[in-house]
């Protein structure tokens, strides 16, 4: 997690994804649980991720509705709803997630 930005009734989350073994990762949804400042859960958000090409690095923005950054204390990743190449499913996908977070807010699985 690179930075959270505040947006008009919204908070914008910016992802840097480093895929250096490949493969081409066609399709990445991670379910995210965000957490305040005293790690009461705040809300539960779905993002896809994809495309990921092999051997890139990328950068992917979503933003959470009606959350304020300034209260986003920790995230969670929850579980990967979904992982997989043009060819079908990759095998232990979460295993490959090294979660890490320039913010305040930490970025944890």
């Amino acid at each position: 997690m690179n930075k959270l930005e505040p947006q008009a009734g919204a908070c914008r989350v910016y992802l840097v994804i480093a895929n250096p073994g490949g493969p081409d990762i066609a399709d990445l949804k991670l379910d995210f649980i965000l957490f305040n400042q005293d790690q009461v859960i705040e809300k539960r958000v779905a993002a896809s991720l994809a495309p990921v090409a092999a051997g890139k690095t990328t950068v992917k923005l979503f933003d959470i509705d009606g959350q304020d950054c300034a209260r986003i204390g920790s995230v969670l990743i929850n579980d990967v709803m979904s992982c997989g190449t043009a060819e079908g499913a990759i095998a232990d996908c979460a295993k490959r997630i090294t979660p890490s977070s320039r913010t305040a807010a930490k970025l944890f699985k």
